[in-house]
């Protein structure tokens, strides 16, 4: 299967990268305002991208 990277790392950048990048993620995170922000809650935000990554041709696993 052949994605485009480029187009990966776009949808990576917008739905993970920009919501995040340096910020308190208990005060400026809507999502984290009620959920402790462990590494297993972090995880979970990256879900986000995954649809637009599948749209790209991608085949990604949770695991």
């Amino acid at each position: 299967m052949i994605v485009d990277l480029a187009a990966c790392q776009k949808a990576v950048h917008q739905y993970v990268v920009e919501p995040f990048d340096h910020t308190f993620l208990n005060k400026d995170a809507p999502y984290f305002a009620a959920v402790v922000p462990t590494a297993e809650n972090v995880r979970f935000t990256s879900g986000s991208c995954w649809q637009p990554i599948r749209e790209l041709g991608a085949q990604l696993s949770p695991d």
